[in-house]
């Protein structure tokens, strides 16, 4: 019997939408307003090869959260800029918050499935949400534009936790916030090497948000698979 549920946030909830060239122009006005000079293509290449400073072979570093403010000093320090510590979090806070000028949308039916399970089964509900440059207090904002962030029980971030996904913290917090076993508890993501491992090693059970309908599983093995939201609901319903 599921007594709770967990969802991954990017391409689950919401669309995947990316802020590189709205970052980088705010980048280049804040070296152009320090007195550097860069090319737009040079200031795209720092960005860029600071932004992904996780995307790396070892581990541990791509478990570990990395806070802007690391992201930031690895740009400039690419860029060979210098700028003073005000400047520099005032830079961070414009790069946090350029998604609420332009929010991304819900995805197809997450709204009314998300009323409904409330609603009709009266579950409690966790987000687990791994972020990059945005921090999770800006999430929930845009969560709350979107009228969902009353259909959560807890949130929990990286960026508050220190952990992404597989890690094991965040499932564990997640379950220690629904108040039921892990066995109880279904969880929705669209990644396979995050989501899905992440909550089947936690003992939960794990439903594979499919990007697209080409893709397969492979080595992996998703309790559920869905391509569409609206199609959790047949799931809970057999298992309440």
């Amino acid at each position: 019997m599921i007594r709770g549920l967990s969802f991954d946030l990017w391409n689950t909830l919401i669309e995947n939408k990316h802020y590189t060239s709205q970052r980088v122009a705010i980048l280049e006005r804040y070296l152009k307003d320090a007195g550097y000079h860069h090319s737009n293509a040079k200031i795209e290449f720092s960005y860029l090869n600071g932004i992904r400073v996780n995307i790396i072979s070892d581990i541990e570093r791509t478990i570990r959260h990395i806070p802007l403010e690391e992201r930031i000093d690895r740009i400039l320090q690419d860029l060979h800029v210098i700028l003073p510590s005000e400047t520099t979090n005032a830079l961070m806070i414009d790069f946090e918050e350029i998604i609420l000028l332009e929010p991304p949308i819900l995805k197809n039916g997450v709204y009314n499935t998300l009323k409904t399970i409330v609603d009709r089964w009266k579950l409690p509900i966790t987000l687990i949400s791994d972020t990059g440059i945005t921090p999770g207090r800006i999430l929930k904002e845009m969560l709350a534009h979107h009228d969902v962030l009353k259909y959560f029980q807890a949130t929990i971030f990286s960026d508050e936790t220190g952990r992404n996904k597989p890690d094991a913290k965040p499932f564990q917090l997640a379950i220690q916030s629904l108040q039921c076993s892990a066995d109880q508890i279904i969880h929705t993501g669209d990644l396979l090497h995050t989501d899905v491992i992440g909550a089947q090693t936690a003992g939960m059970k794990a439903i594979w948000f499919r990007p697209d309908f080409k893709l397969s599983p492979n080595s992996f093995n998703p309790d559920y698979i869905i391509d569409n939201f609206a199609e959790i609901l047949p799931i809970i319903e057999g298992l309440t």
